[in-house]
């Protein structure tokens, strides 16, 4: 091969230069049947008498109607947590109802120790008047909507109504 300016050699004649080269450097004959006969016993495919349905093909079915069942079934299902409920409850404040020293040494303790539990309960009407509020004598025997503060011995410490 002879030295060529690069701006002279095209793609083309490269390639034809390499396929004369390949050319000239075949394997004799009895050496290249071999080899195909070599290649061909290798690559011919063995087949397996047919006994009834395949056990893959059985299987195959099997998973995919497995998870087309899995799949229907996902559709199916609502992933969202249920909705919450928008109607607001209105609230009063807690009015403390323990002795006063009871009180003051829950709400002045240290948070660590402040626990407390709110309990929803119905109380009869009437119990409005031994708090000082206000209530209707015709309906003292209607109960009320309240939330009571529990401290963790028991007491309860405050109560607050609760209207919707």
């Amino acid at each position: 091969m002879k030295p060529m300016n690069p701006q002279d050699v095209s793609l083309a004649s490269l390639l034809g230069e390499a396929r004369d080269a390949l050319a000239r450097h075949e394997p004799p004959p009895a050496v290249a049947q071999a080899m195909w006969s070599a290649f061909d016993a290798r690559l011919s495919p063995v087949l397996a008498p047919r006994r009834g349905p395949r056990i893959a093909a059985a299987c195959g079915w099997t998973l995919g109607a497995a998870l087309a069942m899995a799949s229907v079934a996902a559709l199916l299902v609502d992933p969202r947590p249920p909705e919450a409920d928008t109607t607001r409850a209105i609230a009063t404040t807690f009015l403390p109802v323990a002795a006063p020293e009871r009180w003051r040494e829950f709400s002045e303790a240290p948070d660590v120790q402040r626990a407390a539990w709110v309990v929803d309960a119905e109380l009869p009407r009437a119990s409005l008047a031994g708090m000082g509020l206000p209530y209707d004598p015709a309906r003292a025997a209607e109960p009320v909507r309240a939330e009571l503060l529990l401290h963790p011995a028991g007491d309860v410490l405050a109560v607050r109504f609760v209207s919707e």
